[in-house]
């Protein structure tokens, strides 16, 4: 477990999972949720690598309804999310490159030392057809594996041991064993009964986004019943992008979690 910054003031822990797009960690914090024990935010970090850093890449423009919540400056979202677990633990799930990117290194020791950090990563063959799905005319830096990689490597080196990675596969797998192990590597109670839930539309998110509508009529981690259109596999970008992000998808995934029994 990666503890709170030294002279911190944090008086619960919080949750970070950093994953790649396409990754499940939607379902998964929708799980978190599911517990009721911890306040979960959803990619707060969205609206600045987007909007504020990018504004010329194509989810930028489709990003015409901000939530209340979303700030534009990288101290102001901290500040939100650590203000937040002055009142109970907090979960939060962000894609690493809304962090770690060109246009904005901020994941500094003193950042990620504020959380208990845990890495999702999936197959880019996988991942990179479900994101061309939504995004045809995303670039490479967007589908994320080099700046989780970094996050990975860095959190290993502060904390002296590696991270608690997930893969999707084994998650939808074997749900229960999977979770239960991340809840004993980040130290929290394991609830089964928050694997499972009700279809609809989460709070966190809104109705009608494209971007997460599988998970709208979910009862829980299934296995992935998305299909793709076969010309996908021709994209240009595809086997460019699968190609680039394996062995940063390689080499986390030979440090993935097994499954715990609990007993």
């Amino acid at each position: 477990m990666t503890p709170p910054i030294p002279g911190g003031t944090d008086p619960h822990q919080i949750l970070a999972l950093w994953c790649h797009p396409r990754s499940l960690s939607t379902a998964f914090g929708r799980m978190m949720s599911e517990r009721g024990d911890v306040t979960v935010f959803h990619e707060r970090f969205l609206y600045l690598y987007y909007v504020v850093q990018n504004p010329d890449l194509v989810i930028a423009r489709q990003l015409d309804r901000i939530e209340p919540y979303m700030r534009d400056s990288f101290e102001e979202i901290t500040a939100g999310i650590v203000e937040e677990a002055s009142k109970r633990p907090v979960f939060f799930k962000d894609m690493a490159v809304h962090v770690w990117n060109p246009k904005g290194y901020h994941a500094d020791e003193a950042f990620l030392g504020r959380f208990t950090n845990a890495f999702l990563i999936r197959d880019p063959q996988v991942a990179v057809l479900s994101h061309l799905k939504q995004n045809p005319e995303m670039v490479f830096e967007e589908v994320g594996y080099d700046a989780q990689f970094a996050l990975f490597e860095k959190v290993s080196e502060m904390a002296g041991a590696v991270p608690a990675v997930i893969d999707a596969a084994d998650l939808e797998g074997d749900p229960a064993g999977i979770v239960r192990a991340y809840c004993d590597a980040v130290g929290i109670e394991f609830i089964e009964s928050a694997l499972s839930w009700e279809p609809s539309v989460p709070s966190l998110l809104t109705d009608g986004d494209p971007w997460h509508v599988d998970l709208f009529t979910t009862t829980g981690f299934e296995r992935s019943v998305e299909r793709f259109d076969p010309v996908l596999r021709s994209h240009p970008r595809y086997g460019e992008f699968v190609e680039r992000s394996m062995p940063f998808y390689q080499a986390m995934y030979e440090h993935r979690i097994g499954p715990s029994s609990g007993r």
